[in-house]
């Protein structure tokens, strides 16, 4: 019926839950303001990273229809923290830049990220965290060839 262990699954299932409760309590933003911040925490990065990414292209990274990326990115453009620019060759597509208020709220967003990590995992030797690491890479491959 399975190919592993029942009670592992529901093992596995279980601490998950549960890291995920953890890490909502320790949090004092709400469920939106969390999502939020990590989606833009992600588009950011990935903007800052390609620069000049397409609004399609940032859409299909975070999962996102065309209605929704239309106002995330709206709001980024109001905060000052991207601007947008039609392509030069194609004034159909829509590049994005990141810029210096863009770069200070990535900056500052990942500070806090980290340190909520590191606050987190200091109670745990560097190796335990390396093989975290190691099964959550194996994980997510095992994922992707799900998704293929």
């Amino acid at each position: 019926m399975y190919k592993t262990d029942v009670n592992l699954l529901k093992e596995f299932l279980s601490v998950q839950i549960q890291i995920r409760k953890m890490m909502q309590q320790n949090s004092t933003l709400s469920i939106e303001e969390r999502l939020a911040t990590g989606l833009q925490v992600h588009a950011l990065s990935l903007i800052d990273a390609r620069k000049g990414i397409t609004v399609g292209d940032l859409a299909k990274e975070l999962s996102m229809s065309s209605a929704a990326i239309a106002q995330f990115v709206d709001r980024m453009v109001n905060s000052g923290w991207v601007n947008r620019e039609s392509d030069k060759d194609d004034r159909r597509i829509t590049r994005l830049f990141l810029l210096g208020e863009g770069s200070k709220k990535l900056k500052l967003m990942n500070t806090r990220v980290l340190k909520k990590m590191d606050s987190i995992l200091s109670h745990m030797p560097a190796k335990d965290i390396k093989q975290l690491i190691s099964i959550q890479k194996k994980l997510l491959t095992s994922m992707e060839k799900q998704n293929d």
